[in-house]
């Protein structure tokens, strides 16, 4: 049936060309995503690591404990002075 209509052979042609080139295009894009989001991703995971690095190392762990302590501290004294 196909063989003998030059019009049907023509149509089911540029549909499956017309097929074959969302899938392409499905392709491209899908790999620029995966390229777009390893490069976030790892430009995140690099700031979370410096960050880190920063707050561990730096004078900012000293300040943190020194806090806690004083908020530890300040509740201690609260509750061994509330009555009941």
């Amino acid at each position: 049936m196909v063989a003998a209509s030059a019009s049907l052979f023509t149509t089911i042609k540029l549909v499956g060309a017309v097929v074959l080139v969302i899938l392409g295009l499905q392709g491209l894009f899908a790999r620029k995503i995966v390229a777009l989001d390893l490069v976030w991703y790892s430009a995140l995971a690099y700031g979370v690591a410096r960050t880190r690095r920063a707050f561990v190392e730096g004078a900012w762990m000293k300040r943190v404990e020194r806090l806690a302590g004083g908020v530890l501290v300040g509740l201690g004294v609260r509750l061994a002075l509330e009555r009941r």
